[in-house]
């Protein structure tokens, strides 16, 4: 009852305009898996690579894109990359960033710290697009399942990571993607965070107010102290 964990959360204005279109023209149509954010040494891409290849016996390369939105300087994967199955992107600007969350048709996400929620989880869910979480079991993994936002895997695990994709894609075929429940989503959007917040400041300030204002040795008549 001590500890109030407010977490990172998302723009709703930023999320409630149309996907729009791909900003590549050339995968439209594809299905396109987007991994948007740094490719750093605690999502690091060599077994999701590993799976790719694999997935190229069940989908042919003109119908299968691994997009990387961000640095990816340890990427590699050059085979892959020149058969335009994996594309790497580098920067853009948050706008198009969005954009490119809320027009794929999945999203990927690689985490092997088990003890932190990437702030992007939450960008993720607001995009609607269906979730591949490649992290340890913890608070993400928690948090994809919460909101039946998509399916978790070990991140070390090529099969398991392959299996996900290929489930998402042959769904994705057969035009049953899902999406997650914006409403449950919208309890992250950074003006209701706030508001959270500053309910908790008011209702420790009153607290602390009350059991000054009632003098030593008495008890506060409204509300309690700790």
């Amino acid at each position: 009852s001590r500890f109030e964990t407010i977490t990172n959360g998302f723009s709703g204005p930023d999320f409630d305009a149309e996907s729009g279109e791909l900003p590549d023209a050339a995968l439209r149509g594809r299905f396109v898996l987007a991994h948007v954010g740094s490719v750093l040494t605690w999502r690091g891409a060599d077994h999701v690579l590993e799976a790719t290849r694999s997935m190229m016996d069940a989908a042919s390369a003109d119908r299968l894109a691994v997009c990387f939105i961000g640095h990816a300087a340890r990427l590699g994967a050059e085979d892959l990359q020149d058969r335009g199955v994996v594309r790497s992107y580098g920067y853009v600007s948050h706008g198009e960033a969005v954009t490119w969350m809320k027009s794929s048709t999945a999203l990927l996400l690689i985490n092997t710290e088990w003890a932190n929620i990437p702030g992007k989880l939450f960008e993720y869910l607001a995009a609607g697009r269906p979730i591949i979480a490649a992290v340890r079991e913890g608070p993400t993994a928690d948090l994809v399942r919460e909101h039946e936002a998509g399916v978790v895997v070990p991140p070390d695990d090529p099969q398991q990571i392959a299996s996900a994709i290929r489930g998402v894609y042959e769904a994705w075929e057969d035009g049953r993607l899902s999406s997650p429940d914006r409403r449950a989503i919208d309890r992250y959007e950074r003006a209701e965070l706030t508001r959270r917040l500053a309910g908790l400041f008011d209702a420790v300030t009153w607290s602390d107010t009350a059991v000054r204002a009632s003098g030593p040795g008495r008890q506060p008549q409204h509300g309690s102290a700790k």
